[in-house]
């Protein structure tokens, strides 16, 4: 779950949802400087974390911070079956969104981070990485290990487009944005016109409640998605517990623009 504090209120965005509201922007990627994306890309964008499915309607209440778990500090006993799980679903969905999905995860998770949060995330890194090697002669040689490469790399760039549009309030000035945000996105190579590669740093800011400004700009007009999110408040938290009280709160719609400066 993505979890913003909001005054008295807590504002939540299922992780399935933020991975389609990335998907969305991937469909809409592509105009003369920046080539479409390929399906199998698309589909690992739109798939990447939907092992969060059971995890966010199983919400819980992190008692020592008083305050909802979130996929940042999710314990590692739900959060790593989730993983694989997610990963299982991509890959009976296509091969390669699977190898792509595997290996977002597994990028959180480098040697010496692995084995300081024990057993349970190196069994993980241990498992994903016989399964990519198996999965990548399965596509190999439809895609190479640059495409690999180039594709993992798009994948963190929308995942991360869109938490900024999940993590920040609309229209958050740049000094209020969420810290990761502040000074744009990590340098990314894309493929542009012409079939080359380019590594390319992405800014962005809120114009306001509803508009976001990207820079440079990689869509074929304005950009249109929407985030889905409810709006639980503290005192509802206090009356029925949490989960209750985030079951019992309806979804809301922001409308969101994504166009050039």
């Amino acid at each position: 779950m993505i979890v913003r504090q909001d005054n008295d209120c807590f504002i939540l965005i299922s992780q399935d949802h933020h991975a389609r509201l990335a998907g969305a922007l991937a469909e809409q990627w592509g105009n003369e400087s920046f080539n479409r994306l390929d399906h199998y890309l698309k589909t690992a964008i739109d798939l990447h974390d939907f092992g969060w499915v059971g995890l966010d309607s199983d919400p819980r209440w992190n008692e020592e911070k008083g305050v909802p778990y979130s996929f940042l500090d999710e314990p590692l006993e739900r959060r790593i079956p989730a993983y694989r799980m997610g990963i299982d679903y991509a890959v009976e969905q296509d091969a390669y969104a699977g190898l792509l999905c595997s290996l977002h995860y597994t990028s959180f998770y480098p040697a010496r981070v692995a084995v300081e949060l024990g057993p349970i995330v190196e069994s993980f890194v241990a498992d994903e990485t016989l399964r990519q090697a198996d999965l990548m002669r399965q596509v190999e040689p439809l895609k190479t290990k640059q495409d690999v490469e180039h594709d993992l790399g798009v994948l963190k760039l929308l995942d991360n487009l869109s938490l900024y549009a999940c993590l920040n309030a609309p229209g958050a000035a740049k000094a209020d944005e969420h810290p990761w945000y502040r000074q744009g996105f990590a340098a990314t190579p894309v493929k542009v016109a012409g079939g080359g590669i380019e590594t390319v740093r992405f800014t962005s800011g809120w114009k306001d409640d509803h508009l976001i400004v990207l820079d440079p700009f990689p869509f074929a007009g304005p950009a249109h998605t929407e985030i889905e999110f409810r709006k639980v408040a503290r005192d509802n938290v206090s009356d029925h517990g949490y989960a209750q009280a985030a079951a019992r709160t309806p979804w809301e719609t922001l409308a969101l623009t994504w166009f050039h400066v």
